[in-house]
């Protein structure tokens, strides 16, 4: 063989790897679903401010490659999580962020209820090996049974408790109850000590 033959080989070999390089980076992206109602949406704010957002952007500062969907709905419920969770939480996600309640609790839907549909989520995402991170927001009508339930469940399918509201002050919330951009920041940053080691 030539030198130029040679030269021709290992040029192409080189590119071979590199192409075979590029589609493992492609396929190595992460991808984490914040799955929810309002809360997880991000209300009265752009969508760069919600704190799936500000999640993905703080694990991308770290060099990870991570894909965080918003999946919330404003006014979802437990049912309305069971009815579309197979298609917002997809095949081959790694993380799912849970976080529902307190539409259930507003509507008056019985804790009994609550708490079957939130098995019902967890158990499906469990069966397709979603790592989950299950979000309690306080609020008083969250209080007793409802907290009981959230921590119950949680427990049985092995997901990560986060308290969502964990150190957001008092400006960090909108005159609706809603945490505002700012406490978004502090959802984030609360998620990412969580999520950060379950995505390396």
């Amino acid at each position: 063989m030539n030198s130029s033959a040679k030269c021709h080989g290992v040029i192409a070999l080189a590119l071979a790897f590199a192409i075979l390089g590029l589609a493992c980076t492609a396929q190595a992206q992460v991808r984490i679903v914040a799955f929810g109602d309002s809360n997880t949406y991000g209300m009265n704010m752009t969508r760069a401010q919600s704190y799936p957002a500000q999640l993905e952007a703080m694990l991308k500062a770290k060099g990870l490659n991570v894909r965080v969907d918003n999946q919330g709905i404003p006014g979802d419920t437990t049912a309305g999580g069971l009815a579309r969770v197979d298609s917002a939480v997809p095949a081959g996600t790694r993380v799912a962020i849970v976080l529902f309640g307190i539409n259930d609790a507003r509507m008056g839907v019985p804790v009994a209820t609550f708490a079957s549909n939130l098995g019902q989520i967890l158990a499906k995402l469990k069966a397709r090996n979603v790592r989950i991170v299950l979000c309690f927001r306080p609020h008083p009508r969250l209080a007793g049974p409802f907290r009981g339930a959230t921590t119950r469940i949680g427990e049985k399918f092995g997901a990560i408790p986060c308290n969502f509201r964990e150190g957001v002050p008092k400006s960090g919330y909108a005159g609706d109850g809603h945490e505002n951009a700012q406490g978004n920041t502090y959802v984030a940053q609360n998620l990412m000590r969580i999520v950060e080691p379950m995505v390396r």
